[in-house]
């Protein structure tokens, strides 16, 4: 999968949790305050299921993967 596929995949789960909403790969999910913790595990959740990737809360700290941007990244080198 191609990182313009995976940032599709995830632009639509975001939609998909938070409605129509602008979605950049700089977007700070977490810091930028778009996704409260229960959208935040409903995020991780349908990654693990439709990418098949597993993120741990720490690796999600770690590697500041509330950035949509570092997310594609993770994902693709994973």
């Amino acid at each position: 999968m191609t990182k313009d596929e995976i940032y599709a995949k995830l632009v639509e789960i975001i939609k998909d949790i938070k409605g129509d909403i602008e979605v950049s790969p700089e977007t700070a999910l977490i810091e930028g305050g778009i996704m409260d913790s229960l959208e935040l595990l409903n995020y991780l959740t349908q990654i693990e299921e439709i990418l098949n990737v597993n993120v741990g809360m720490d690796t999600l700290i770690e590697s500041k993967l509330g950035i949509v941007g570092n997310m594609v990244n993770y994902i693709s080198n994973n």
